[in-house]
């Protein structure tokens, strides 16, 4: 798949599988996530993932409109096991480059205050990802990226019925 600036972008699948896109959740009321971005299903309605401690739908791929009235449908690419993903690089809100990274280490996810996701070498408490090596990094790049694949128990890709 082709590189593109989203936080949060699906580059292959374990499987070959494509992944399964939804498009029929709700946005929640004044939402203001940006497509890329991961959300979660709260009750149904699509919301931005604001911190470390919420399971994960999937990466938005439309932004969300901000409006109170809801009934806004917003595609969402659902995230399986199967998926490998490319994610900046972070140790807590510093940039991080993948040489701190270990190979298939178990990493937090850092959200930043714009609700921007990144994968946070320097949390090994709070198991979200896996770290399977460099992605469009130089060796000891500060603004790097990694391809990481997220846990079964983070995701919530069961609540749309899809395997």
């Amino acid at each position: 798949m082709a590189r593109s600036s989203a936080p949060v972008q699906v580059v292959s699948t374990l499987s070959g599988a494509m992944p399964h896109i939804e498009d029929t959740l709700l946005e929640a009321n004044t939402q203001t996530f940006y497509e890329g971005q991961l959300v979660y299903s709260d009750q149904g309605a699509i919301t931005a993932v604001a911190d470390d401690g919420v399971e994960i739908l999937g990466i938005a791929l439309k932004a969300a409109t901000n409006v109170s009235s809801g009934n806004i449908k917003i595609p969402v690419l659902v995230l399986t096991p199967d998926c490998i993903c490319r994610m900046k690089v972070t140790n807590g809100a510093t940039a991080a480059d993948t040489d701190s990274a270990a190979m298939y280490e178990k990493y937090a996810i850092y959200v930043a205050s714009t609700n921007i996701s990144h994968a946070d070498i320097g949390d090994t408490g709070h198991d979200a990802v896996v770290y399977l090596g460099p992605c469009d990094d130089a060796a000891g790049d500060a603004t790097a990226y990694g391809l990481f694949r997220f846990l079964d128990s983070v995701l919530q890709w069961s609540e749309v019925g899809k395997s």
